[in-house]
């Protein structure tokens, strides 16, 4: 199986690999980088079986040859899309908001496998980013509380997930989020500046 996951919301995108490694029972997961490593070297592990016939999940991490910023010849490469290992699930990532569709060995690699885009946070759907971290986790949020986080972290939505994933451990028992929580735990963009600010004084 053949999978190519991109965009620029690397929280969401490592969230989906635990979610897929859970739901297909993969316990082994095999990390290469494609700026780091020989393409054969990725290519040779996902042809391997596990010894006891289990299902292995490899990963290659910042895959530009999906972009326009480098390229890729392997005949190797090309033989074992054509044929995957169906005991591995290979998967590629890569850092863009968008790949470069112009390329053939793009076109075909997306032909054969599930693609998915993980979008950065901005205003136009940080609200459905809060909603489904929570429903996700099967916390309660109302809208007043999601119109508040947006409001205090619009303009710095880099430490958006850690707030969730704090808000996520203070309300462990109740997993229900209110308007006042937010108020209590969440520190508004321009006062978090002010800290660090007076941090590096």
């Amino acid at each position: 199986m053949l999978y190519i996951l991109y965009g620029e919301n690397t929280f969401e995108l490592d969230k989906f690999i635990d979610s897929l490694m859970k739901e297909k029972s993969i316990t082994e997961k095999i990390v290469y980088d494609y700026e780091e490593c020989d393409i054969n070297e990725c290519i040779n592990e996902a042809s391997y079986n596990d010894l006891f016939g289990n299902l292995k999940l490899v990963i290659l991490n910042n895959s530009t040859f999906l972009t326009s910023k480098s390229s890729l010849e392997s005949e190797r490469f090309n033989n074992y899309i054509t044929s995957p290992n169906p005991n591995t699930y290979l998967v590629f990532t890569v850092n863009s908001y968008k790949l470069d569709e112009r390329k053939k060995l793009v076109k075909e690699l997306k032909s054969k496998s599930i693609v998915k885009e993980f979008k950065s946070i901005d205003k136009t759907n940080i609200d459905t980013a809060i909603k489904d971290y929570f429903n996700n986790i099967d916390y309660k949020i109302n809208m007043d509380a999601v119109s508040e986080i947006k409001s205090r972290l619009l303009t710095n939505t880099s430490v958006l997930y850690s707030e969730l994933s704090k808000l996520e451990m203070y309300k462990y028992n109740s997993k229900e989020i209110t308007l006042e929580t937010i108020k209590q735990e969440v520190v508004e963009t321009t006062d978090r500046h002010k800290q660090e600010a007076l941090c590096k004084v």
